[in-house]
C-alpha cells in the first residue's frame, strides 16, 4: 500500500506495478493509473528494428522455397499428364 487517505486505500499490483485507489466503505475502486511504460533507449529501438528486419527475410525465404517446391510438383504433374496423353492408346489397336 502506499498511501492511504480518510475513507480510501491506495494499493499498487505487484505484477503490473498500476495504482488503484478504492474506498474502504464500499470496495469500490474509485481510481485507477496504468503502469508508467519504460522509454526504449535508441539501442533498444535499433536492435527490435534489425530483429524484424532479419524476421522478414526468413519468412521471405521460406515462401520462396516454397514456391520453388510447388512449381517442381507442378512440373512433375505436367510432364506426367502429357506423356499419358501422347501415349497411343494401343488396347483398342492390340485387341485385333
Amino acid at each position: 500500500m502506499a498511501e492511504e487517505t480518510p475513507g480510501q486505500v491506495e494499493v499498487e499490483c505487484p505484477l503490473c506495478h498500476g495504482r488503484l485507489t478504492v474506498r474502504t466503505s464500499s470496495g469500490a475502486v474509485i481510481d485507477a493509473e496504468a503502469p508508467q511504460k519504460k522509454a526504449k533507449g535508441f539501442d533498444d529501438v535499433l536492435g527490435d528494428l534489425l530483429d524484424s528486419g532479419s524476421r522478414r527475410e526468413a519468412e521471405f525465404r521460406k515462401a520462396f522455397e516454397n514456391e520453388e517446391h510447388r512449381r517442381e510438383i507442378l512440373e512433375r504433374k505436367f510432364d506426367s499428364a502429357r506423356r499419358k496423353a501422347e501415349e497411343p492408346e494401343g488396347s483398342d489397336s492390340d485387341s485385333e
